[in-house]
């Protein structure tokens, strides 16, 4: 979805009736140098040769309004289209040779936009339309920025640059226009629903739904009175066969634009309300109140919906469901929910359980995502054989199921899509789906499907006995972790079990630094190892901080794994923002503390720490300064297990690698303050325009005095620099501040964060920035920039 500035125009005005013959072919040689060529054929008949090299103040009374704005005296009411803006009482000696043929042709009433020909921008985007009726067969040619789509008598004008351009309709009456063309993302010059204070598309009910418009962008807004509508979606053609704003509150807002900050011009639009459907919908800033979708009016949902409401995803679906279990023999025996009403072939999602734990115990999971139009599978594993043997007890069930549905539940016959697949894996079996995948593809386990049919592999608190880099790695399968703080058996690392030591098999972020594809981490505060199942015993580890329990954990996995497969598997936007956002996304209610990682394939990395280790040098070859305290760079592996701060482990509560693991684990740097700092990395290619966010993957450093003393949300600065050494500065605060680490007995772990801040945004704070000369990304520290004091750790920094 992106916003547009839309301009309609209805029919033309009727053809005037010409007031003379008017033929003079006046060559307009005149001094005027405007040697606009411009054949206005306005047929007028004065026979003023026009060859004078006065100053041109002819009077000669022919009343030609033409539109060649070379307003010569000469009011002769042709309405050429002809855009030349020469006010001529000028000295000039005008050469337009314009043999003023006047046919009677109508001017368009074309409603303009404001160019932006000089903005940095990443591509144009067709953000001005303008329709136009004509005759229904008539001939269309165009020139200039722009497309023009033809259906019946309805002409659609696409803006594809900035600039001026003409329509030609019949073969005659060419059309001046003028082009919006901005930025090509929904924060640009458009309304914007936000939460708080960070622009979002999806709600769920009880947020509050805000509109900003930024006074900067829209300066000719300021100090109008505008109406604000919230109508259901439409697409672009439906808007222009019916323009009329029907508010889905009952009312629209009437709202006067103010100047200064965008969060000055936060109003309350909608605290959404309980809904089991989602609501699809468009927002329009009335600017002249008639009602209408008009010329000069904004919207945002012009090609797709401008925000959605969405119901409560830890609900049950509409679906009804139906289950009941299968067992060939001990090897193939699984419980199955399917939705009853099923239509179309649906993905299968697959659930694997872990050592001491049953097939059965998955209920709450496998009935919900069946309400919600899933087939799901929860299938036995050999609790004692190992990894290896939950990987083949999970390809041996998928394919069994695969062939035997249609026989087993007629009722899903042709119902099941075999190239849309999902494993799920609990404990050890979350690392066993991993090796599924790693062995499918390397061909240790063959089967009716392969790697490329699996949509996606999530692992729940799931042990890490394989290299996470070579046999238990989802390569370029989208990747999904999910685990919690307070986990009482897969700890994330710290020494318990005597037998392994230092407990390798115990540090599941690890399990994600293979996976190259779309890679995600989700990391809440407060749930235990078998808060995920329904009967296990942990119940799990807390300190000062609650325990959630099961109810509300379960809850939350029910949300999240709906909104986890939307996203995925069906490129949901709406349910995608959940996982690239922080503020107001997830927990669906828990009140809990939420880690979120989310890393895009595409994303462009200036520094993620893996080549050239030396603090002074990025991975990308670019110069690093810094004037950071104990800064150090290595790989994230805490080297006692005690998680307790000791100065001569500055790698403390990091487990994302362990110092057993080969070459390629993963990396980062470290760093503290205690007053104004900052760390910058430089950028290689600098025209930024093309991408869309900064991206950082921060921690808060555990159990360090100055974390200690911080006892909350972790805040920074981060600042563009371009070549002309203007900086532009956003604080992460608004989008997503760093979470404290969660207390724990046996020690606490540091938990990556995804920042994401707009270049839009960067853009926004500082106008003058050139986003194509952009030379260093710089993390400002300190008091006058966030948190007074801290300790960080930094995984990645770049752009998507």
């Amino acid at each position: 979805m992106r916003p547009a500035l839309l301009l309609l125009l209805g029919c033309p005005p009727p053809t005037p009736v010409p007031t003379e013959a008017d033929t003079d072919a006046d060559a307009d040689t005149d001094a005027d140098a405007d040697t606009d060529a411009d054949a206005d054929a306005d047929a007028d008949t004065d026979t003023d040769a026009d060859t004078d090299t006065d100053a041109d103040t002819d009077t000669d009374a022919d009343t030609d309004t033409d539109a060649d704005a070379d307003a010569d005296a000469d009011a002769d009411t042709d309405t050429d289209a002809d855009t030349d803006t020469d006010t001529d009482a000028d000295t000039d000696t005008d050469t337009d040779t314009d043999a003023d043929v006047d046919t009677g042709c109508p001017e368009w009433p074309v409603a303009v936009g404001v160019p932006v020909a000089d903005a940095p921008l990443q591509a144009w985007e067709a953000l001005a339309l303008t329709a136009l009726r004509v005759d229904a067969g008539a001939p269309v040619s165009v020139v200039g920025p722009f497309v023009a789509d033809v259906a019946a008598d309805l002409v659609r004008l696409r803006a594809t640059g900035p600039g001026t351009g003409a329509l030609q309709v019949g073969g005659a009456c060419p059309a001046a226009i003028d082009l919006v063309a901005r930025w090509g993302d929904d924060r640009a010059g458009a309304p914007h629903a936000t939460l708080g204070s960070t622009p979002v598309d999806a709600f769920q009910p009880g947020q509050d739904v805000l509109l900003v418009l930024d006074p900067h962008r829209e300066p000719e807004l300021v100090g109008q009175s505008v109406r604000v509508w919230l109508v259901a979606d439409r697409d672009r053609d439906a808007w222009l066969t019916d323009p009329v704003l029907v508010d889905v509150r009952g009312a629209p807002t009437d709202r006067v634009v103010h100047g200064g900050s965008r969060a000055d011009d936060a109003v309350l639009l909608w605290t959404v309300p309980g809904t089991t459907s989602r609501v699809d919908l468009d927002l329009v800033v009335d600017v002249d109140g008639d009602g209408l979708l008009g010329a000069g009016d904004r919207i945002d949902g012009l090609d797709g919906p401008g925000l959605t409401v969405l119901p409560d995803l830890s609900a049950a679906g509409q679906h009804p469901v139906a289950t009941a279990d299968h067992t060939a023999d001990f090897a193939t025996t699984r419980r199955v929910w399917w939705p009853t009403d099923v239509g179309e072939a649906v993905p299968l999602v697959v659930i694997s359980h872990g050592t001491g734990h049953d097939w059965t115990w998955y209920d709450y999971l496998g009935a919900h995502l069946a309400s919600w139009g899933y087939v799901v599978i929860a299938h036995r594993n050999d609790p004692d054989a190992g990894v290896d043997a939950a990987a083949a007890a999970t390809v041996e069930n998928v394919d069994a199921f695969l062939a035997e549905h249609a026989t087993l539940e007629p009722t899903l016959a042709g119902k099941v899509d075999p190239h849309r697949i999902v494993l799920v894996g609990h404990s050890r079996g979350g690392e066993g789906v991993v090796r599924a995948v790693d062995q499918l593809g390397d061909g240790t386990l063959t089967a009716s499907f392969d790697v490329a049919d699996i949509a996606l592999v999530s692992s729940i608190a799931p042990t890490v006995f394989g290299d996470p880099l070579d046999g238990s790695s989802p390569h370029g399968v989208p990747f999904h972790l999910l685990a919690g703080s307070a986990d009482g058996d897969v700890t994330g690392g710290v020494i318990d079990w005597v037998s392994l030591g230092d407990c390798a098999a115990c540090m599941w972020f690890r399990l994600s630094q293979g996976a190259v594809g779309l890679h995600r981490v989700t990391y809440l505060h407060g749930a235990a190892h078998d808060d995920f199942d329904c009967c296990g015993t942990d119940v799990g580890q807390g300190i000062t901080a609650p325990l959630l329990g099961r109810a509300a954990v379960q809850a939350y996995t029910k949300g999240l794994y709906v909104a986890l497969l939307g996203s995925v598997l069906d490129k949901d936007p709406a349910l995608t923002e959940l996982f690239e956002r922080s503020e107001g996304s997830l927990p669906l209610g828990t009140g809990a503390t939420v880690h979120r990682l989310s890393r895009s394939p595409d994303a462009l990395w200036l520094d993620d720490f893996q080549a050239e280790p030396t603090t002074g040098v990025s991975s990308a070859g670019t110069p690093v300064t810094s004037t950071v305290s104990d800064l150090v760079e290595g790989v994230l592996d805490d080297a006692n297990r005690s998680f307790s701060w000791v100065a001569t482990d500055p790698m403390n509560g990091m487990t994302q690698s362990h110092h057993d693991q080969p070459s390629g684990a993963a990396r980062g740097v470290v760093f503290d303050w205690a007053d104004d700092a900052w760390w910058e990395v430089g950028v290689g290619s600098p025209d930024l325009s093309g991408r869309a966010h900064v991206v950082l993957d921060l921690a808060q450093g555990t159990q360090h005095p100055y974390t200690q003393a911080l006892a909350g949300p972790a805040t920074l600065t981060v600042a563009l620099v371009d070549g002309q050494g203007t900086f532009a500065r956003l604080p992460t605060g608004p989008y997503a501040p760093i979470p404290t680490p969660y207390p724990r007995m046996g020690g606490w772990t540091n938990a990556f964060h995804t920042v994401r801040l707009p270049l839009l945004d960067f853009l926004a704070a500082s106008p003058t920035l050139d986003l194509t000369d952009v030379r260093a990304v710089r993390l400002e520290v300190g008091p006058s920039f966030g948190s007074a004091t801290g300790r960080l750790g930094l995984e990645r920094v770049g752009l998507d």
